[in-house]
């Protein structure tokens, strides 16, 4: 009976505020096992090499103790004003991230694509 007087003292926020810990080993495998919809990527490797693409439905990230790479159903490229441009012809891409900096998702607008 103690313990839920203290609780209810104890305000609502702090009661679900919990360290940053998740029994997945690699913050990396947890970003692509959350549930994450479709979304647009962008992968920059440590020398500042960027690549942006489409992680949708048919693609897929691979995860194991010696490497680690992802399958990009689409890859685009930008124009000078800054808009992603579906590559031409159309391509996808398997990238090793063996020096990764970086993986960036963009929500898919609710647009077909």
């Amino acid at each position: 009976m103690l313990w839920g007087v203290a609780l209810a003292k104890i305000p609502p926020l702090s009661r679900i505020v919990s360290p940053n810990f998740h029994p997945t080993e690699r913050a990396y495998d947890y970003a692509f096992t959350v549930g994450r919809g479709p979304s647009f990527v962008i992968v920059t490797y440590r020398d500042g090499t960027q690549v942006y693409g489409y992680f949708g439905p048919r693609s897929l990230a691979g995860s194991d103790e010696a490497r680690s790479d992802i399958f990009l159903e689409r890859l685009y490229t930008l124009s000078e004003d800054g808009q992603w441009i579906e590559a031409s012809p159309p391509r996808s891409a398997i990238l090793m991230l063996a020096d990764l900096r970086s993986i960036e998702f963009i929500a898919r607008e609710n647009s077909e694509t």
